[in-house]
């Protein structure tokens, strides 16, 4: 038996030992939470013999799942049977064994993003609204965000002033009346259903909420409308649900999270206990005093210090460089100056951006060094071309109602069957209301399909009606493999001329490869189904894997739940952090979310914090000179590194050093200098003068120091210019 005391600190202790009734655990950066939620089940089931079957517990991503998994197992030193899991696929097995209550098909599909917009893509262009104009992605964003927040279709009918897009209820309508004609689920759908089915109030509904006596939310200020719904209902039989979240941490506003589900909890469950985690396990005491000092500054908040015994360390350090490109090479150079002391690892690194178009440089200077790197974020392995098509004929064999597979497969590789031919099917299956693959069946009765576009589909038909039946039987990764094979998939890659397609060769082998090792895990079920549900739960943070050493970057949304010895905060500037959309908005909430994100970009760091900005950024072919971050100058409000005179640096280092411990300030500049062969005294105003890029023009203002001018030039009109760096010729 474990001694729990010696294990956990005091208050980790009192939310293990705390059992009953509603429990709301506010859990900091690094506290420990997932520690607690594994004593908790351990507890349960060790201490107060509840079924392990009885016990669920939520989280966000497959990631901290995992995790979870097995840290209980190696507790318990056995597998269990409580349920772990995230939400969405909580609610995919629940449909899955509960489908006939709500007249829902079994062998439904789930529509990723990709297909959701491939979907409504459709409908807008069978509405005959301008989908360049008028982006899929808004409107499958607005629809996401009606069903995060159970907006029925009668609210929106009487609530208009939602809609914002032409058509925008009846593309809804439209869009989930082909998504049932296709026998498939949206991402909120499983969510959703899940709310209808245990609002049955019949048998199962009640069977249901019975069997899940102990229930733990992990991340809870992440959850939506929907989300906390279901935890309701399931809750409401036992009322022994424990929450674990950080209101600080909330950072997904965007795709419906809402921060006051955690800060109303006490509203909702009456005699709540509520227990504060505020020792951290993870940074210094320098890198959280920053983190503190900055979180306060939001209002909407409950209130809580990170503190840790952790009292030694490096200061954060903040550095301004000259621009984005100097930035990027002292990143950089700070990754081999810390390996060359033996003490890290790559892995051991993170690069953390506001938005992912700031990662060129970085992966422009990570490879130029050759320090291996992976950036979270970009496109996964699941999202590739060649990927998507082969999944597209797993998703249609085992659901041949799904029109979307089938639309993007029919002809890929090219069998010579177009999109006039395509279109038609599609009418005829329209007219006789059947799925897309039905009207391929039928083909012989489209008679505006001439004979030998007729053989070509019937020809497709037979060989998908072979992969159907087999896909019950066989393994997945003979299906996948002969599908590569047989539909001529392989043979199109190696006979192609485009240098990119054997890359892609090695993409598909590599799934082929993902397929196998899922039938090793899980030889009682390795079905095309099963393994299409592992695939589609797929998250951004599950790419990144322990035993590789490489530099990581990623955004701060990504890097929420992760740590890193060395952390690099990059463009810690207005405008990027906070966004420009959040200052544009003037939205105070909006703000507070942008520093709630340095807030988590801060946490992550466990022994060295930089944060870099520069005097000057590249953007659209030209300098702008931007502003160190309000979220710096509330910690730091002495910091006045924001000249925009490059010359005045060393006054403002002497500055800081004089005012504060805690700030490093450099200027660097990876550059070569470029030095003006024009003195500050031999400019004036009216005078001709030649720039490298810029042409001829003329000076119409000069600072008092000469230090800095403004020229005239006709073909981009009036630019301002450090005359040090210029390199200006007088005519």
């Amino acid at each position: 038996m474990i001694d729990l005391a010696k294990e956990l600190n005091k208050s980790q202790l009192e939310a293990v030992m705390t059992v009953n009734g509603p429990v709301l655990i506010f859990a900091g950066a690094g506290s420990g939470k997932t520690r607690v939620i594994t004593y908790r089940i351990y507890n349960l089931i060790k201490n107060h013999n509840i079924y392990p079957s009885s016990i669920l517990a939520v989280t966000f991503t497959n990631k901290a799942a995992n995790e979870m998994k097995e840290r209980v197992e190696e507790l318990l030193e056995h597998n269990t049977n409580c349920q772990i899991s995230t939400f969405h696929s909580f609610g995919l097995r629940l449909l899955r064994y509960y489908s006939k209550e709500l007249n829902i098909s079994s062998d439904f599909v789930i529509y990723d993003e990709a297909d959701q917009e491939q979907l409504i893509k459709k409908v807008l262009k069978n509405m005959n609204i301008d989908h360049q104009k008028y982006k899929p992605s808004s409107y499958q964003n607005k629809i996401n965000r009606y069903k995060d927040n159970m907006y029925s279709m009668e609210y929106i009918k009487n609530n208009d002033d939602l809609l914002s897009l032409p058509l925008e209820l009846e593309v809804y309508e439209e869009y989930e009346r082909l998504k049932k004609i296709n026998n498939a689920l949206d991402f909120a759908d499983l969510i959703i259903k899940s709310i209808e089915l245990l609002k049955l109030n019949n048998e199962t509904s009640l069977k249901i909420k019975k069997r899940y006596e102990y229930i733990m939310v992990d991340e809870f200020q992440d959850t939506n409308a929907a989300q906390y719904e279901l935890l309701k209902l399931l809750s409401s039989e036992h009322n022994n649900i424990c929450v674990v979240g950080d209101d600080d941490q909330s950072i997904y506003s965007w795709r419906g999270a809402i921060m006051m589900n955690i800060l109303n909890f006490e509203k909702d469950y009456p005699n709540t206990k509520v227990i504060k985690l505020e020792q951290n396990y993870r940074s210094t005491q320098k890198i959280l005093e920053l983190s503190n000092t900055i979180i306060k500054n939001n209002r909407l908040r409950a209130d809580k210090t990170l503190y840790t015994e952790r009292k030694f360390g490096v200061p954060p350090i903040i550095k301004m460089l000259v621009d984005d490109y100097a930035e990027a090479q002292y990143v950089v150079d700070k990754i081999k100056e810390l390996i060359k002391t033996g003490k890290y690892k790559y892995k051991d690194f993170a690069i953390f951006v506001r938005t992912n178009n700031q990662t060129r440089l970085f992966e422009e200077k990570l490879r130029y060094a050759n320090i291996p790197y992976i950036v979270i974020g970009a496109v996964s392995f699941y999202s590739r071309k060649e990927i998507k098509d082969v999944i597209a004929y797993l998703k249609f064999i085992v659901n041949p109602s799904d029109s979307v597979s089938l639309e993007r497969i029919i002809n890929t590789p090219k069998r010579n069957i177009g999109d006039t031919t395509i279109e038609k099917i599609s009418m005829f299956a329209n007219i006789n209301k059947i799925s897309l693959f039905d009207a391929c069946l039928r083909i012989d009765e489209i008679k505006e399909i001439n004979s030998s576009a007729r053989e070509r589909i019937k020809a497709f038909t037979n060989l998908m009606n072979g992969f159907i039946n087999r896909a019950k039987t066989e393994s997945v990764e003979t299906i996948i493999t002969d599908i590569i094979d047989d539909t001529g998939y392989r043979k199109a890659l190696e006979e192609s001329d485009d240098i990119k397609d054997s890359s892609r060769i090695d993409n598909i082998n590599e799934l082929i490869n993902s397929a196998c090792e899922f039938v090793a895990k899980n030889e009682e079920n390795p079905t095309t189904v099963a393994f299409l549900e592992k695939i589609t739960m797929f998250s951004e943070t599950d790419k990144i894997d322990a035993s590789k050493n490489y530099v990581n970057i990623m955004t701060y949304h990504c890097a929420k739940g992760l740590e890193f010895f060395v952390v690099f905060m990059v463009g810690v500037e207005e405008h990027i952090l906070p966004h420009i959309i959040s200052i544009v908005s003037e939205d105070e909430a909006a703000i507070e979310e942008e520093r709630r994100l340095c807030y988590v970009g801060i946490t992550r760091a466990k022994d060295i914090l930089y944060l870099t900005h520069t005097a000057r950024r590249y953007k659209y072919n030209d300098y702008y000179y931007p502003k160190v971050s309000r979220f710096i100058l509330e910690a730091f409000p002495e910091y006045t590194a924001d000249s925009r005179d490059f010359s005045e640096c060393n006054e403002t280092d002497k500055i800081l050093n004089k005012k504060t411990k805690n700030i490093e300030f450099v200027k660097y500049d990876t550059r070569k200098k470029i030095s003006s062969d024009v003195s500050n005294g031999d400019l004036s105003v009216g005078k001709k003068v030649r720039h490298n890029k810029y042409g001829v023009g003329k000076v119409v203002w000069i600072d008092d120091r000469g230090e800095k001018i403004k020229v005239s030039f006709p073909s981009i009109g009036v630019k301002l210019l450090a005359t040090k760096v210029a390199n200006l010729k007088i005519i």
